[in-house]
C-alpha cells in the first residue's frame, strides 16, 4: 500500500499536500516500507532522499508562485494604485509650479534662480519616472 502511494506521488508530485508530504517522508524511512518494497536500509535512504529532492523542488515552485501572486497584487491593489496616482499628481503639480518659477526667473534674468528651478524640475521629473516605473 505504501509503495503504491509513493509510486503515485513520484509520478504525480502535484498531488502532494503539505501534510501528506511529511507523512510520506517519515514513512519511507521506516523498516516496514523497506520490507514492503524489498529494499535494504541504504536503498530506502536513497528513496527518501529522492522524495526529499522532489519535495524541495515543489517548495521552490510554490515559493515562485507565491512571489508572483504577491507581485501581481502589489501592482493591482486599488489602494496602492490610488496612492501612486496621488503621488504622480503631486509631482506633476510641483513640476508645473517650478516651470512657472523658471519662467519668472528667466524673465528677471536671475541666473541663480534659473539654475535652481532647472535643477528642481530635473529632480522632480526623475522622481516621476521612478514612481511611474514602479507602478508598472
Amino acid at each position: 500500500m505504501l509503495l503504491e502511494v509513493v509510486t503515485h506521488l513520484a509520478k504525480q508530485p502535484e498531488d502532494i499536500g503539505p501534510n501528506m508530504r511529511d507523512g510520506v517522508l517519515g514513512a519511507i524511512g521506516t523498516p516496514d516500507f523497506a520490507d514492503e518494497v524489498g529494499l535494504g536500509h541504504d536503498q530506502s535512504r536513497v528513496a527518501r532522499e529522492a522524495l526529499r529532492e522532489t519535495d524541495d523542488k515543489l517548495k521552490a515552485i510554490e515559493r515562485k508562485v507565491r512571489e508572483a501572486e504577491q507581485e501581481h497584487w502589489r501592482k493591482s491593489d486599488p489602494a496602492t494604485k490610488a496612492r501612486t496616482n496621488d503621488v504622480v499628481t503631486k509631482i506633476e503639480e510641483s513640476i508645473a509650479k517650478l516651470q512657472t518659477e523658471l519662467s519668472a526667473a528667466t524673465a528677471s534674468k536671475d541666473a541663480k534662480k534659473i539654475a535652481d528651478a532647472k535643477s528642481a524640475i530635473e529632480a522632480r521629473e526623475a522622481w516621476l519616472k521612478v514612481v511611474i516605473a514602479s507602478s508598472n
